[in-house]
């Protein structure tokens, strides 16, 4: 299956995935986001990610499925849509790699069209540096600071494309 996040892709990081059944009950996944938005008022949103992942389909329609999942990536954020998620006038950069367990199900909606719902809880560590843009010019806040969590680490609506359709 080729799949996009709508999340994602609600936020301005386009998605791309596919996902591969090895068998009828275990699937391999990989999906990867790219935004790559900048301005000249100082806003910016470059971000990467890929986000691997193994799934094991339950029951027997094989729509429930649980997992184990990860993410690596970096980014660049400062008054975009995931910037302005933050409060005052902080920007981050810096990477992240999370691991942790992961749910979901998928919602047919025709023989090669579903909707996969999924979230995942684990493990995020962040390595970053913050900084504030004044008349135009990084200012750094703090440098070299680490994070690390535990959590979400992951949430999705994708909407898939089933090549060979649902069997």
């Amino acid at each position: 299956a080729i799949s996009t996040n709508l999340l994602h892709d609600a936020l301005l990081l386009p998605s791309l995935g596919a996902e591969w059944r090895v068998t009828d009950r275990l699937g391999v996944k990989l999906d990867g986001s790219l935004g790559w938005w900048g301005g000249t008022s100082g806003k910016v949103q470059k971000i990467w990610l890929l986000n691997p992942g193994a799934r094991w389909y339950m029951l027997r329609d094989r729509r429930l499925y649980a997992g184990v999942a990860g993410s690596y990536g970096e980014y660049n954020i400062y008054k975009y849509p995931v910037g302005s998620l933050f409060p005052g006038n902080t920007g981050y950069q810096g990477s992240l790699w999370n691991i942790g367990a992961t749910v979901g199900y998928q919602l047919y909606l025709s023989r090669h069209f579903s909707l996969d719902f999924n979230l995942g809880l684990g493990y995020t560590r962040s390595a970053y540096d913050s900084f504030n843009i004044v008349e135009g010019t990084r200012v750094y806040k703090e440098r070299g600071k680490t994070k690390n969590s535990w959590g979400l680490t992951q949430a999705g609506i994708h909407l898939a494309w089933k090549i060979g359709g649902i069997k």
